[in-house]
């Protein structure tokens, strides 16, 4: 039996993933932590869990179950819609890690987190040296096992608008390599099927490896 808990289940990917996981029959039971409502999954085993501000999430807002925990962090902000680098940090960094530290605490199988591509630590973006630290940090917890993906510009629809990706649309069937834009769904799929095998130890899927795992090759 297996526990997916999901984190950011309203964004692009995040969404995605909570409705793979509802209709996985790996999974069976499924709490997504969101700050408003998902809609569209009514099911006896899926727990949406509303929370306001994830700096009060604790290990004790995880349901104490028997199963198997698979953790699964889509959280993701811009520098833009968050207002400053500290709420940006807030976000992409203190959350994500805090969601990492209630996995290791609770023994959790799998954990799984959305980074993005070109994350370092020596980065010249700002943005990317975030996401750099971010997995430092999370791999210095040594959690069971841990995957990190690293996706390209992501395609699909959000509900706010970024240039980037709305650039990243229309040039997406002349870019190729490393930076070829990626569906949001393919993100998640690659995301159910790596977590599902859980590798012990820390690994590290680029956006290529991801097209290639949702494309089942």
């Amino acid at each position: 039996m297996a526990h997916a808990v999901i984190i950011g289940a309203t964004g692009l990917v995040g969404n995605c993933l909570t409705h793979l996981c509802n209709e996985s029959p790996f999974f069976d039971r499924v709490t997504a932590f969101s700050r408003r409502p998902i809609t569209g999954i009514s099911s006896e085993g899926f727990n949406n869990v509303i929370i306001e501000d994830f700096e009060s999430l604790e290990s004790s807002h995880v349901p104490d179950l028997s199963e198997d925990t698979f953790g699964f962090c889509c959280l993701g902000t811009t520098q833009k819609k968050a207002g400053s680098k500290e709420k940006f940090e807030m976000v992409d960094y203190q959350y994500v890690l805090r969601f990492s530290k209630i996995c290791k605490s609770i023994s959790a199988k799998h954990l799984s987190i959305v980074s993005s591509l070109g994350a370092s630590t020596h980065s010249l973006s700002y943005y990317c040296r975030v996401k750099g630290r971010m997995e430092r940090e999370v791999e210095k917890l040594d959690l069971n096992s841990t995957s990190i993906v690293r996706p390209s510009l992501l395609l699909g629809d959000r509900e706010e608008s970024r240039p980037a990706e709305d650039i990243g649309k229309l040039l997406a069937p002349l870019i190729i390599g490393p930076w070829k834009p990626i569906e949001g769904f393919s993100v998640a799929k690659a995301m159910l099927s790596i977590a599902i095998e859980a590798k012990p130890g820390f690994h590290v899927y680029p956006s290529r490896d991801l097209h290639l795992i949702a494309d089942g090759t």
